[in-house]
């Protein structure tokens, strides 16, 4: 069939079965049809929600999942359920009033159900009755503490432009090369060092200024974090993180919110004389 401008493998390589499709399409074959390609089926996260303390039920608690619209809550059982999860590795993320957020890190498989028992940490405080003014946003776990604690204080500062301008693969590749923090990896495991301490030693970590759990550390995945604070000794650590025991450096995360991407926003970009650990929000 030379010269024929309607054959449809011109240019390109294609199979027995998709020249024959296109060649029925062209002349109106009636009944066929090119199938859609396969898209993965979504997974679901069952799981109920417990005070690490007294094993209770916690009611009420916001359950999402990072860097997706997907959220619940928890019903009077503690129990909850959210489907429609793609498969990858997932950050579940739960606040309830009284208790330290709690993060998790999940593995999920095309049309899976997983089942999760999760403990939250109680946080209970005693203040007395005091009168509190201020700036509507001047909030030291939002957008103005962070620019506060950049300006004023002694840490190591990442930013939601440097990050998506680096695009590291996980929290422990964006930290290297930050002064004062040794990091190691072997296979998928990560440990980050402070060695401007007294003795090296394990940061701690926050996540959204609440003390984190376990699930939080160098692998935590980079496509939720808008931000890092990284603070290389005690001495550097300001009050906002501050706590009893505290021994070694904090490395305090700020995660962007549910059914958030994590893109750079137009015109946020840092200035050109930007100085290290002092990049423009």
């Amino acid at each position: 069939m030379t010269g024929n401008a309607a054959d449809p493998t011109a240019g390109a390589r294609v199979t027995p079965r998709a020249w024959l499709a296109a060649v029925l399409l062209t002349a109106g074959w009636p009944g066929v049809r090119l199938l859609p390609a396969a898209v993965q089926a979504p997974a679901t996260v069952v799981g109920a929600l417990v005070n690490r303390e007294t094993r209770a039920p916690v009611e009420g608690a916001r359950v999402a999942i990072l860097g997706s619209s997907l959220s619940t809550s928890t019903d009077s059982a503690g129990l909850f359920r959210l489907t429609g999860i793609a498969p990858g590795v997932r950050v579940i993320q739960v606040r309830a009033i009284g208790f330290a957020v709690g993060s998790w890190l999940l593995q999920v498989d095309e049309g899976q159900t997983q089942r999760h028992a999760l403990e939250l940490e109680p946080r209970l405080y005693e203040i007395a009755a005091v009168t509190v003014s201020g700036r509507d946003g001047d909030n030291w776990r939002g957008e103005a503490g962070f620019e506060r604690r950049r300006e004023h204080s002694a840490g190591f500062f990442i930013t939601r432009a440097d990050i998506t301008a680096r695009r590291p693969a996980n929290l422990s590749d964006l930290l290297r090369g930050v002064p004062g923090l040794y990091t190691t990896c072997r296979g998928r495991s990560c440990q980050v060092t402070m060695i401007r301490s007294t003795r090296p030693c394990a940061p701690e970590y926050f996540l959204d200024g609440h003390p984190a759990n376990f699930a939080t550390g160098p692998t935590f995945p980079i496509n939720q974090v808008r931000g890092v604070e990284v603070y290389r000794s005690e001495s550097e650590v300001p009050m906002e993180f501050r706590r009893s025991g505290l021994r070694c450096g904090v490395i305090a995360i700020w995660s962007i919110e549910p059914g958030e991407s994590l893109r750079q926003p137009p015109g946020n970009r840092a200035a050109p004389d930007s100085q290290p650990g002092r990049p423009q929000p």
